[in-house]
């Protein structure tokens, strides 16, 4: 049971690191999300189809992402899209393009060459996780990651300082998106299979995860040094409690069907039980 919630927890670490991005960072609630996981699964399918090595499928994939990242980027940039019309659109033509591209909704990745063929799957997701939160703490720790938060925080600074916000608004998204689509090729390896409706709902799961890491950050580590790597691994931690209740629920013989509603009303219950505390605590 450990071992399968921490090989879930890996595998969807991207996909939370690339919303904090977006989220957490920005401050931008980018739903492209939704079609650059299936993006990416998509092309690591394709890749692995055309007997690419799955090391170069997955570099593939996460191009795949940092494009929709930048497309993304240029519709709220050139066009002055608000970022939320601006994803919605971009997720139903990401979804008609991958379709096309699959050729037909599922694709089997069975009996297929993975980047896990030759050694277990946790001796590469958690040297592979412990990587990518340390990378990302380092960038967001650095000038560049500093223009980034200040992108999210306060806009009308960086324009006084004479940087242009719109080239870190599409860094961000393109890194995010990016990270969104590796995990995207990372869960196709583990299911198998890629599916054109495997992104449906992912951004809003990996939104209430990142909420709850940094409740979770607020309560156990604040004030601690190393502060950006640690909100990184709470989020890890949320991730973990994620796939630990949805493994509960079907043990306990939930149908299947309401998993996402009995989620979906975890998280709300959880989200409202900390606004709660916090509101509490300002009042004191």
């Amino acid at each position: 049971m450990f071992l399968s919630i921490l090989e879930q927890a890996c595998v969807f670490l991207p996909l939370v690191l690339g919303i904090y991005i977006s989220y957490g960072v920005l401050r931008i609630a980018d739903l492209t999300t939704d079609g650059s996981f299936v993006l990416g699964a998509a092309l690591f399918a394709i890749a692995i189809g055309l007997e690419i090595h799955p090391a170069a499928a997955l570099l593939i994939s996460s191009l795949g992402g940092i494009v929709a990242g930048l497309a993304v980027s240029f519709l709220q940039i050139r066009l002055h899209l608000q970022p939320l019309i601006a994803g919605i659109l971009l997720v139903f033509i990401l979804n008609t393009l991958t379709l096309k591209m699959m050729g037909k909704p599922n694709l089997s990745l069975f009996d297929c060459p993975s980047v896990f063929s030759s050694y277990p799957k946790l001796a590469i997701l958690i040297p592979m996780g412990v990587f990518l939160m340390a990378g990302l703490a380092c960038l967001l720790a650095s000038r560049l990651g500093l223009m980034l938060h200040a992108f999210g925080n306060n806009q009308a600074l960086l324009h006084l300082c004479g940087k242009n916000g719109n080239s870190y608004r599409a860094l961000g998204l393109s890194l995010g998106n990016g990270l969104v689509a590796y995990s995207g090729a990372l869960t196709a390896q583990v299911n198998g299979y890629a599916d054109i409706g495997m992104g449906i709902g992912m951004v809003l799961i990996a939104l209430g995860i990142v909420m709850i890491g940094q409740q979770v950050y607020s309560r156990l580590f604040k004030g601690l040094p190393a502060a950006i790597l640690l909100r990184l691994f709470c989020c890890f931690l949320a991730s973990c409690l994620y796939f630990t209740t949805v493994y509960l629920l079907l043990n306990l013989g939930l149908d299947p069907i309401y998993l996402r509603l009995m989620i979906g009303l975890s998280l709300i219950a959880f989200l409202g039980m900390t606004r709660e505390q916090s509101t509490q605590r300002a009042i004191l």
